[in-house]
Parts: C-alpha cells; structure tokens; sequence
C-alpha cells in the first residue's frame, strides 16, 4: 500500500517532526490511547510519514498497520 500511494516512510519521527518533545524510532514499541479513550499496545513503531492534517503520521504494527497514530496519542508511561 505504502508503495502504491507513493508514500515515503522515515526511521525517525524527529525526520517529520523536527521539534517534537519526544524521540521515537522506527522498532521501538509503544502504546496508543484509542478512540475510547482505552491505552492498548505496546505495539512496535513501522516508520512514520509527514504528518496529515490530523497530526496522524506513527505506523504501527498491529491490526492496523495501514493507519497512522498522531503523536498526541502516545503514551509513554509504563512500558
């Protein structure tokens, strides 16, 4: 899919988002806060893209994996 659309993916998120407050990289693993407000995971960081206009760019590898996370719901506590 990634090919198909075009889409070019980073290792970095600091490679999209150069001022963002936290360093994250592609293997590294994460939780997410969902539409529920329920924190799931960890699930392991594919790569990310330039943010959409969501703030959607984190690709994880999870059921998923086509759809991007935005930064704000990251949870880095507790891994």
């Amino acid at each position: 899919m990634i090919k198909k659309n075009g889409t070019q993916v980073y290792d970095h998120l600091s490679d999209v988002m150069p001022d963002a407050a936290i360093r994250l990289s592609k293997g590294d693993f994460i939780k997410v806060v969902n539409g529920y407000g329920c924190v799931i995971g960890p699930f392991e960081i594919l790569g990310f893209s330039q943010p959409d206009s969501t703030g959607c760019c984190i690709y994880l590898n999870w059921d998923c994996y086509w759809y991007k996370e935005p930064v704000n719901k990251v949870v880095m506590d507790d891994l």
